[in-house]
């Protein structure tokens, strides 16, 4: 005999008898009750409310219920009298209108039954990180687009560039090279991904800081002036584009600054003699990437060169006299200086003082005094005095 239908079934519940039985150790008759259904999205786990019923007096269903999509098994469970969940899973299964077919295996109390519900699975859904710009905002420089992590990876990735909310057109590669056109404002990028069975997704990062300025130096420093110790220098900071807002100098001797050496001009000291000069010139820009260019290397540098008068002699001309020597001004001031006293030409011995006390053996001849001053990095300079009137 075949049973009827409950008068009342669960709400929206799909229901089917497959047998009865009454009395005797003959199973009763059972069927599937089938609540809600949640969470069928391809590549997760979703659930079925279920449950097994029946006319005959039981205090447990026993048994499992199996779930099948299209005839592919996606759970399995213990059967139970009560509206239960079962775990379905979706990671094999296209999106899309699909029969779920629920079997119940049966007990030694209930028969087998099955129920078949249509579903609706909806595409997977990626779970992506907002993508991060690597790089430094500028014009010229090049920005990546890290993705950060997707789950699952895309099967492919595409880039779209902004510049202040505006698509900029071509750029569609996880690289880009800031554009002229791009400064002053802020950089960002849409990245989408694409899988087979999901829904195509994109995720925006945040905008960069305005966008900073590169300086093209068209014609480089240069240096004007005698490559000599004690001559000045003088740097031309060369052709810039954007013109900087300020520059500033740095001087090198053999590729090395000196310190304090930071004027547009110098004078060349000591240190300098024979080495080469460069000057290093900063221009500086607001929004704009500081530029550091250097000029080609002077030639090697010369020693200075003291510039002096002739010696003077004052005092009287006669045995016994004391004469003194007036070595005049020195440009730059020698830091040693040397006498020597001639008579007659000749260098008195011992005579190497800046005064003389005319011997007996001057009677009749002409004094002159030698001066020789010396400076670190300069030629050692000598003059000679005119000669005195005859001695006395």
């Amino acid at each position: 005999m075949t049973a009827a239908f409950p008068a009342a079934a669960e709400p929206g519940a799909a229901e089917v008898l497959t047998s009865s039985g009454e009395g005797g150790d003959i199973p009763s008759s059972s069927w599937l009750a089938v609540g809600s259904v949640s969470g069928l999205v391809h590549g997760g786990t979703g659930s079925v409310q279920v449950r097994v019923a029946s006319y005959g007096q039981v205090d447990e269903a026993g048994g499992e219920i199996l779930a099948r999509i299209d005839g592919v098994e996606v759970g399995r469970g213990a059967a139970s009298l009560t509206l239960q969940p079962l775990p379905i899973d979706l990671s094999n299964i296209v999106p899309g209108r699909r029969d779920l077919e629920l079997s119940y295996t049966g007990s030694d109390r209930l028969e087998p039954s099955s129920v078949t519900t249509s579903v609706a699975v909806a595409l997977g859904q990626f779970e992506a990180d907002m993508p991060a710009i690597v790089g430094t905002a500028r014009v010229g420089e090049t920005l990546v687009a890290d993705p950060r992590t997707w789950t699952p990876l895309p099967s492919s990735t595409t880039y779209v560039w902004r510049v202040d909310g505006e698509v900029l057109p071509g750029e569609n590669g996880s690289k880009l090279v800031v554009p002229r056109s791009a400064f002053g404002k802020k950089i960002s990028v849409v990245v989408t991904g694409a899988r087979a069975n999901y829904a195509t997704t994109s995720s925006g990062s945040n905008r960069t800081s305005k966008v900073g300025g590169i300086f093209v130096v068209s014609k480089s420093p240069s240096v004007s002036g005698t490559t000599r110790v004690g001559s000045t220098l003088k740097a031309a900071y060369g052709t810039w584009a954007p013109v900087p807002e300020a520059v500033k100098y740095q001087w090198r001797l053999d590729g090395r600054a000196v310190l304090g050496a930071t004027s547009r001009t110098w004078k060349l000291p000591p240190s300098a003699r024979s080495k080469r000069v460069t000057v290093a010139v900063t221009g500086v820009k607001t929004q704009y990437l500081a530029k550091t260019v250097a000029s080609a290397a002077t030639a090697t540098i010369k020693p200075g060169i003291l510039v002096a008068p002739r010696p003077t002699i004052t005092g009287t001309t006669k045995v016994g006299a004391t004469l003194k020597a007036v070595r005049g001004t020195w440009s730059p001031q020698p830091s040693t200086v040397k006498y020597q006293w001639k008579v007659g030409g000749v260098a008195v011995r011992g005579a190497t003082s800046y005064w003389f006390k005319v011997p007996a053996s001057a009677k009749g001849k002409r004094v002159a005094v030698v001066v020789t001053g010396s400076r670190t990095g300069y030629v050692t300079k000598t003059v000679t005095s005119p000669l005195t009137s005859a001695v006395r």
